[in-house]
């Protein structure tokens, strides 16, 4: 298929990802893994003292997983620096998403979260991982010692929604 964002064709690199379907594979099985250690955490009680319910947003997770899509998208137009890779590898065409509507489709997300619940307050903690690193099944106890060390889990008693959200980009 042509590229649109390039002038001569015959200039594109070709990469082809390791396997979609194993990185969607990878990331249900680390979302799902997260979601049964945040009940058992909060229904012990060990981290903090009070068994408590957990309740889990998926409605919240799947607009998170599209903004992750987005944020994406934006990171092959926008580097730190911006000057990092000369073409082929940095495109000379504006990105399909800015970082003003990724902005502000996080904001939307969170008052999506806070419909009637004025009080309510959203809270995340954040990874990036390589597509290689997340083949580490370590990886999945670094994780869960991050989300203990931030004690979100402590927050917001038995009134807390969750929402978890992993994407794994199929390439290393």
């Amino acid at each position: 298929a042509d590229n649109p964002y390039i002038d001569d064709p015959s200039q594109a690199l070709t990469y082809e990802p390791p396997n979609a379907r194993q990185a969607s594979c990878i990331a249900s099985k680390l979302e799902h893994q997260l979601e049964a250690w945040i009940i058992d955490d909060r229904s012990k009680g060990e981290s903090h003292g009070v068994q408590r319910i957990t309740r889990f947003n998926h409605i919240i997770a799947d607009q998170l997983g599209e903004l992750l899509e987005q944020l994406e998208h934006l990171s092959v137009f926008w580097r730190r620096s911006g000057n990092e890779a000369d073409f082929p590898l940095r495109t000379q065409f504006a990105p399909t998403v800015s970082l003003q509507s990724v902005q502000r489709r996080m904001q939307e997300i969170e008052v999506d979260f806070k419909k009637g619940r004025p009080a309510c307050h959203v809270f995340a903690v954040p990874f990036n991982y390589s597509y290689t690193e997340v083949l580490d099944r370590l990886l999945e106890q670094q994780i869960w010692k991050s989300i203990e060390t931030a004690r979100i889990l402590e927050m917001g008693g038995e009134s807390a929604e969750f929402a978890v959200k992993v994407r794994v980009f199929p390439y290393a």
